[in-house]
């Protein structure tokens, strides 16, 4: 993995005053996260995909990192775990219920709504009941 003296997403935030602009949300392409330690793929799931696990290189370009989650998308008895970060999960994954791909698109989202508002979703929407 290249280094990123940028630090993780979620720093960038802070120091841009807690939240960022729309064009630093809504960056190029080669700049959007991409897999960081792996070959490209397209059946892995990552399951905690959040602000604090992208990381951000010297050129401005995202790695998603952290892949201690991460699982096969066919993998047997490992969709049905309870894995990631509450606040970015989404709402099958907090009942119990199998997760695929879908999940880490849920968990982008949430990660587009704390980079505008500077605060991840309100917990209401993600279904804490199920938790």
């Amino acid at each position: 993995m290249e280094y990123a003296p940028g630090g993780s997403l979620s720093d960038k935030i802070k120091r841009q005053g807690g939240r960022l602009d729309e064009l630093a949300i809504r960056s190029p392409p080669s700049r959007r996260p991409r897999r960081a330690r792996l070959p490209p793929r397209r059946d892995v799931v990552h399951y905690d995909v959040k602000n604090q696990n992208v990381l951000v290189c010297s050129c401005g370009r995202a790695n998603i990192a952290d892949f201690g989650c991460a699982r096969r998308a066919d993998a047997e008895g490992e969709r049905e775990c309870f894995k990631g970060t509450p606040m970015f999960m989404a709402p099958e994954g907090a009942r119990g219920e199998e997760q695929g791909t879908p999940a880490d698109v849920w968990a982008l989202g949430c990660m587009v709504i704390e980079m505008a508002t500077g605060r991840p979703p309100k917990l209401e929407h993600l279904h804490v009941d199920a938790l």
